[in-house]
């Protein structure tokens, strides 16, 4: 489910997804407005997204520090200091 199995492609599964909402939130953004640009971007590529995949994505870069919600629900990234980035 992370990572690319037999049963989900690289592009679906949550470290592809979860790049592409990183790359979406250069400015911070609300739930609705992100779901509706990274919606938009799949339907472009005829992939589907289901909003219940779009939220285990977001569940996913919270619980790995890579986003922050403050509390009027807006997200945003998280402010990782570069010792602890991936790359």
């Amino acid at each position: 489910m992370i990572l690319p199995t037999k049963g989900i492609s690289q592009e679906r599964c949550l470290l592809s997804l979860g790049a592409e909402v990183l790359e979406q939130l250069e400015r911070p953004d609300t739930l609705s407005s992100l779901w509706e640009d990274v919606r938009a971007r799949h339907t472009k590529t005829r992939e589907t997204l289901s909003f219940d995949w779009f939220t285990l994505c977001l569940a996913f870069l919270y619980a790995a520090g890579l986003i922050e919600i403050d509390n009027y629900g807006v997200l945003r990234r998280a402010d990782v200091p570069s010792r602890d980035r991936i790359e």
